[in-house]
């Protein structure tokens, strides 16, 4: 083990070999009892697999990065999302095996998404409101998990583009998957059979499908252990499909006896933090702070702060400065609001107000997101900084990419990663260079030369990647730009003051958190309805982010009647019983 001597409680769940489901308060030592875990996994299994699935992109660095911190190298560990997981070991392998794959595919992303519904409003003649969630989670059987008739003519609108276009949204992932395994049962048998533990972190935002397509393999294989962990008022994602799946359930569903253990002590935040955001807990449990090295921990509340971008960012500017004045570290620090939009103006005001201060959020990356990382690692790599911290993380990496290419393609290039490291290490880029056209003149000679892939394979995927990108940084045009430099900005690690919506943060702790916009029109926002629950636990997951200073603000509500309905101070906050400091 590295780090802490793990406690009682970590200790049991690192050495019990069964089955289990673990329920872990925040800042309990979930990560960490995790990566002991595998890591211990690692030292008696050589040639199984260890599947790590985690809910974010950033969960899954993290979980990567603390094992390259330990020198654990084990290519059998495998960390992803679960739609990652899908497409590297389901879908890619077998994807000949369903009609609407067969011919090629592409993945579409949360804003390619967002602008085939608004799109898809139109031709209907539907009103488009962009914080009016549409459910498009998907059933077993294909059919639509969206129950109100008005938005279900959205949803079938919207899949109707996507199938025609030859592409897939995240939950046709999962769909697509499931049909797989179950109308060849042979590919979930093959993926049990190669498999020794399957650990499922945030298990309480788990959709019905993902439950169903890990149900599918641990039934093929009863020596295949199990194990979910996560915190049941930390679900923020059940009004779009997220499931919270108690022991018997998932003893039903996994034909197993799961073990139920708990992590209750928290090693994250001082105890006023904790008092505050256990206020929102839907089931309250007492929780008691570890930590006793924070000088001077506050908790505080500025109730007149707008969300736009120049009285926001003026106001968040200020504290950061503060903090950092007072060796908090830029990287330490983060800031949240509810939607993207306010994010991506509230960056373009960093950027132009005050550019000393690095930035790091996923609002402000240029390139398309795509959860098919055998195009997008590669490229992303093109404008990262490789050092010694991290050239075993990004060997890793693109391992894996280039064993999925073997998978897909049939051509062995697993031999590349040095090659490529080299070819990554010694690229010069002018900084003024067209971004878009580096990718394109870079990728000739990685997959053409170095991998050895046709162009009839790649270019289609990279001139997908290349224009989608182009559309984002037209739409963002006050924030990205196409220049070598703007990539490298974005990509220049994690040193920067984290922006995140409030959704994002989930999984991340800092020592000083900002939280802006806590008014009803945004925390929470259903359509017009108030789900008093989902608002609770979504506040119970930013609060919990801080480890020793927090400040939360929301605008005042405005004069005319229509919008004092709207803008109202959070009801939460608003009726919270805290004495905040000053």
């Amino acid at each position: 083990m590295n780090g802490k001597i793990p406690t009682h409680q970590q200790r049991e769940i690192i050495e019990y070999d069964g089955d289990l489901l673990v329920t872990a308060v925040p800042g309990s030592g979930k990560t960490k009892t995790v990566i002991d875990k595998v890591e211990s996994l690692t030292k008696t299994i050589d040639e199984k697999n260890i599947f790590v699935i985690t809910y974010t992109y950033r969960a899954a660095d993290e979980v990567a990065d603390r094992l390259s911190s330990r020198n654990i190298e084990n290519t059998n560990v495998w960390s992803g999302t679960i739609h990652s997981f899908c497409l590297e070991f389901i879908i890619n392998p077998n994807s000949s095996l369903v009609d609407d794959l067969s011919k090629g595919y592409d993945i579409v992303d949360e804003d390619d998404l967002t602008s085939i519904i608004r799109s898809c409003h139109e031709k209907l003649n539907i009103s488009y409101n962009p914080y009016d969630k549409i459910n498009l989670s998907l059933e077993t059987d294909g059919s639509y998990s969206e129950i109100n008739a008005s938005k279900r003519k959205i949803v079938e609108a919207v899949y109707h583009h996507l199938i025609q276009n030859r592409l897939i949204s995240f939950d046709q992932i999962l769909y697509y998957s499931y049909k797989i395994m179950s109308t060849h049962q042979y590919v979930a048998r093959n993926i049990a059979n190669g498999t020794e533990w399957i650990i499922v972190d945030e298990y309480q935002d788990t959709k019905e499908l993902q439950y169903q397509i890990i149900g599918a393999i641990a039934l093929k294989a009863s020596d295949m252990k199990l194990m979910f962990v996560g915190d049941p008022n930390q679900a923020i994602y059940t009004s779009l499909g997220g499931v919270i799946k108690n022991k018997e359930q998932l003893d039903t569903l996994m034909n197993r006896n799961f073990c139920v253990k708990h992590l209750t002590g928290c090693f994250r935040s001082n105890q006023r933090i904790i008092d505050f955001y256990n206020n929102f807990a839907c089931e309250r449990e007492e929780i008691q702070s570890n930590i006793a090295n924070y000088v001077n921990p506050y908790v505080k509340y500025c109730s007149d702060i707008q969300v736009d971008a120049g009285v926001f960012g003026a106001f968040v500017k200020h504290y950061i400065d503060c903090f950092h004045e007072e060796g908090v570290g830029y990287s330490d620090i983060c800031v949240i609001l509810p939607r993207n939009a306010q994010l991506l103006g509230l960056s373009s005001w960093f950027l132009k107000e005050a550019p000393h201060i690095p930035i790091d959020s996923p609002t402000i990356t240029p390139l398309k997101k795509m959860d098919d990382g055998v195009w997008n690692n590669f490229v992303r790599l093109l404008f990262v900084s490789i050092n010694y911290n991290n050239i075993f993380y990004y060997e890793r990496l693109l391992r894996t990419s280039l064993r999925e290419i073997e998978l897909r393609f049939g051509i062995i290039c697993t031999d590349k990663v040095e090659t490529l490291i080299d070819h990554y290490l010694s690229n010069r880029f002018d900084s003024n260079a067209v971004a878009t056209e580096v990718i394109e003149n870079e990728s000739n000679k990685i997959f053409g030369e170095y991998i050895g892939l046709s162009v009839d394979i790649y270019v289609p995927h990279i001139n997908f990647l290349i224009e989608a990108t182009k559309k984002k940084i037209q739409n963002n045009n006050k924030t990205l730009f196409d220049t070598v430099s703007c990539f490298k900005q974005c990509y220049r690690g994690k040193n920067g003051v984290v922006f995140s919506t409030m959704h994002g943060c989930k999984g991340e702790e800092y020592r000083c958190v900002i939280v802006g916009g806590l008014n009803e029109y945004y925390v929470p926002y259903d359509g017009g309805t108030r789900n008093r629950e989902e608002s609770k636990r979504l506040l119970y997951v930013v609060m919990s982010r801080a480890k020793e200073r927090l400040i939360i603000s929301s605008r005042s509500p405005d004069p005319s009647p229509k919008y004092n309905r709207d803008y109202a101070v959070n009801y939460e906050i608003a009726n919270c019983n805290f004495d905040f400091d000053v």
